[in-house]
């Protein structure tokens, strides 16, 4: 792949959340459940690999597939993620498409005979928004009966209706705030989430939300953010993410998700850094991704996807696949 699908912090934000099961479990069970006539297992979800996907269908729809069935019939059930900061006219055009190019493929592969296909919006952009696909999406089968795209504005969500896990809950706010300035006075917010997560999933989260505020936020209040996030360290009611620094410092990789933030920030402070420490901190960076590669093949992500989200390149991750196996 000679360019990445992902242009900005947004959507890569939202890719990188949603390639985690978890999150899409709790998605489906908190807000697209009630939304359907049949009942979907939210155990079976499988990331639809893209190397299972014409080349057509890779360019045009950029974010993530998931197969999972009903219960108890079993059917198949496709799940389109797209991420949306702004909607033009034809946005239900384009989720028509989506839609029609997957049951192509489908037919084509002889993979299933009868599926539903659900396209699903997750918008974050300013102007407040109801898209209506006026083109029915139907599904192709005996049990099945007419249903438009789902549509969900979480930049107009309230946030008493932001439901679900914990890192849900983060992403959806994340994308509602991080934009904005009121990121400031909902900072520690995030904090209280984190502290309902298992110690063992608390990096890695951290680590993609701390990038997304990096990259997303306004430019003149970063600075703050960055010192607000450096401050959790010493929150004595949050020991698991004070632990958490303080590992990462032990080990040398505090750059993750301390000085990770900092990238862009602090361009043009590099000048009259010993040469050294630059090393170790791009050593270290790399060192993280590689690692998170790692549990990303474990999971069973697709090499492009896993490429699209760390930024390593394909030779690598071929190489750190050899080795897992």
């Amino acid at each position: 792949m000679d360019q990445p699908l992902i242009h900005n912090p947004h959507d890569k934000f939202f890719k990188e959340a949603f390639s985690h099961i978890d999150v899409v479990r709790s998605f489906v069970e908190t807000y697209l459940q009630s939304r359907v006539h049949f009942r979907i297992n939210l155990n079976n979800f499988q990331l639809y690999q893209n190397d299972s996907v014409d080349s057509s269908l890779k360019e045009a729809f950029s974010d993530l597939i998931y197969k999972t069935e009903t219960i108890p019939e079993k059917v198949p059930v496709y799940l389109l993620f797209e991420h949306k900061r702004t909607l033009d006219p034809h946005a239900d055009t384009q989720i028509k498409n989506y839609e029609l190019m997957l049951r192509q493929n489908l037919l084509r592969s002889h993979s299933v005979d009868s599926a539903y296909i659900i396209p699903i919006i997750i918008y974050n952009g300013e102007r407040n928004c109801n898209l209506s696909c006026d083109n029915k999406l139907i599904s192709y089968t005996k049990y099945s009966r007419d249903f438009s795209c789902e549509f969900f504005d979480v930049s107009h969500m309230p946030d008493d209706q932001i439901r679900g896990s914990a890192f849900l809950r983060i992403v959806f706010l994340a994308l509602k705030y991080v934009p904005g300035e009121q990121i400031l006075n909902k900072l520690d917010d995030f904090a209280v989430l984190f502290k309902e997560m298992p110690e063992g999933i608390i990096e890695i989260y951290l680590n993609t939300f701390s990038h997304y505020v990096e990259s997303a936020a306004p430019k003149n209040i970063r600075q703050q953010l960055v010192e607000r996030i450096r401050s959790w360290e010493r929150r004595m009611d949050m020991p698991e993410v004070s632990e958490l620094f303080q590992r990462l410092k032990n080990e040398g990789r505090e750059e993750g998700v301390k000085e990770g933030i900092k990238k862009g920030i602090e361009k043009g402070k590099i000048e009259g850094k010993n040469e050294g420490k630059i090393e170790g901190k791009i050593e270290g960076k790399i060192e993280g991704k590689i690692e998170d590669a790692l549990r990303m093949l474990q999971k069973g992500m697709s090499k492009e996807l896993i490429q699209e989200i760390t930024g390593l390149p394909a030779e690598k991750i071929d190489e750190l696949e050899e080795i897992w196996k």
